[in-house]
């Protein structure tokens, strides 16, 4: 927010006015599938990560930030190479259908893989858990939402991050 200002007009014609940033610390919010809520108003199953508090991981993938860090959310690690992890929210809901969650970035539905962003262009994730919070997405969100926010441009000085990442995946044959 912005710090609230008065100004003595008189007998100005022209009046400056800077908006000055307010960095008082809101209470926490948590986004919702029509918007942000203060999360004690919030009476779903909601959870939400920072990523800023996952950035001491040294993880190149969002699903192992997020693996452990949300209750309800079971991520399955896959042992084959290039393949997607498994994502469930509270429990297997069906035995033919798909169980992953729908995931909604920056208020879009996106239909690829979590795996494509990388995890310093995530600012946070929330968790929609129950039919309540996630109901404004009607039966697509059967089995849950992850709401993705990313980062969004500001005007502080430019920063450069670097992290290089090493490894390798390989199968024995059999």
């Amino acid at each position: 927010g912005y710090e609230s200002q008065e100004v003595a007009v008189g007998t100005k014609t022209v009046i400056n006015i800077t908006f000055a940033s307010d960095n008082v610390q809101l209470d926490d919010v948590v986004v919702v599938g029509y918007g942000t809520m203060r999360k004690k108003d919030v009476t779903g199953s909601i959870a939400k990560v920072n990523m800023d508090e996952k950035a001491t991981f040294a993880n190149t993938n969002v699903l192992q930030s997020l693996q452990g860090a949300i209750p309800g959310l079971n991520i399955g690690m896959t042992t084959g190479a290039g393949t997607e992890p498994e994502m469930t929210v509270r429990s297997t809901t069906s035995i033919s259908a798909s169980n992953n969650p729908l995931v909604v970035v920056d208020g879009a539905i996106y239909n690829g893989s979590v795996s494509d962003f990388a995890p310093s262009d995530i600012q946070s994730v929330d968790v929609l858990k129950d039919a309540s919070s996630a109901a404004v997405y009607g039966s697509r969100a059967a089995n849950g939402v992850i709401m993705i926010t990313t980062r969004m441009g500001s005007t502080e000085k430019p920063t450069i991050r670097v992290n290089s990442y090493v490894g390798r995946q390989y199968e024995q044959p059999t």
